[in-house]
């Protein structure tokens, strides 16, 4: 069982028999639609498979004292085989960020960025797209601290 992902945004016992009895998509859109609904979020992807969500995360003025930034939107990769692969990606759609490890940023082959909020080692099938786009939001308000002061805040490891 993940850590990182809060409780509620867990696949509980009671989640995973309702994901048998209808489909592990349904059980993910009824968490997000209780937990994440003032995200703005649009499902991608083709009938019965989620591709991608696409999401806004509102910013408060403490993560923006010196950028002018109000909201981030961000676009999360479900990887195939999901839930039982690696974890979804995290790209920023209207923002650019820079590469820098400091960052807690991952690179891609053709050198996109996307956010580092779990280890792949943590990643287990209980996890959840809401508990994704909860981390996510907690990333951006970190990363405009961190771009505003040069200090990353809260905890942080290596990658």
């Amino acid at each position: 069982m993940s850590s990182r992902i809060p409780e509620e945004l867990r696949m509980s016992r009671a989640d995973l028999i309702q994901a048998t009895e209808s489909s592990r998509w349904a059980v993910e859109v009824a968490k997000m639609e209780e937990h994440v609904s003032g995200m703005d979020y649009r499902m991608r992807g083709t009938e019965g498979q989620i591709g991608g969500i696409e999401f806004n995360v509102q910013v408060n003025s403490e993560s923006t004292e010196q950028s002018r930034v109000s909201s981030v939107r961000l676009r999360l990769i479900v990887p195939e085989g999901y839930p039982n692969s690696k974890p979804p990606r995290v790209y920023p759609v209207d923002m650019s960020i820079p590469y820098d490890d400091s960052a807690h940023l991952y690179r891609d082959e053709d050198d996109s960025v996307h956010l580092c909020m779990i280890m792949e080692e943590e990643w287990t099938s209980d996890c959840t797209l809401a508990g994704m786009m909860i981390l996510s939001s907690l990333w951006v308000h970190k990363y405009l601290i961190w771009r505003n002061t040069g200090i990353w805040p809260g905890r942080s490891r290596p990658h």
